[in-house]
């Protein structure tokens, strides 16, 4: 079974990752005790990912279709949700979460001889730094749960503050 553990942000307002993976499933969880989220996703044999984050009030649904080389699909509902697209590129891993107005970049690099996943999601100055370890699974499968993490921690932010943009 692999493992994708580390941080996405900072020691303050950051949010820490501690999830298993296997080639059926990921489960683990997101966050702090107090703002974070369980992570319970199904993996299919056709590359599909379903499942739920959170909970039945502040969680969101995952609908994505997973390869070695890149993932994609919806997080979040039809109406309300964001698309998803990250592909691998040499030792890098590119892509975006929502479109271009309220969606937030992913920039990150990966070391496969020490399982190292580190790099920026979001601008240069409302973005988070994401420094993870992963093993025993395809990078773009650890730079998903990072580019999750940093989703929920917006989604989070801007349900709690009363606005529905959840844009950085």
């Amino acid at each position: 079974m692999g493992k994708v553990t580390g941080r996405v942000g900072g020691v303050i307002g950051g949010f820490d990752i501690d999830c298993s993976v296997s080639s059926r499933s990921i489960e683990g969880r997101i966050g702090g005790l107090f703002r974070g989220a369980d992570v319970n996703f199904m993996i299919s044999q056709q590359g599909l990912i379903t499942g739920r984050m959170g909970g039945g009030i502040i969680g969101q649904e995952v609908r994505l279709r997973i390869s070695e080389e890149e993932v994609g699909g919806r997080v979040g509902g039809d109406i309300v949700g964001k698309d998803l697209r990250l592909k691998v590129s040499g030792r890098e891993i590119g892509g975006r979460v929502g479109g271009d107005a309220l969606g937030f970049s992913c920039r990150l690099k990966f070391d496969p001889d020490c399982g190292e996943l580190r790099g920026r999601l979001g601008g240069e100055f409302v973005g988070h730094e994401v420094n993870l370890i992963f093993s025993e699974c395809p990078p773009v499968m650890a730079a998903l749960m990072a580019a999750l993490t940093y989703h929920y921690y917006l989604f989070t932010r801007s349900s709690s503050s009363g606005s529905s943009s959840g844009s950085r």
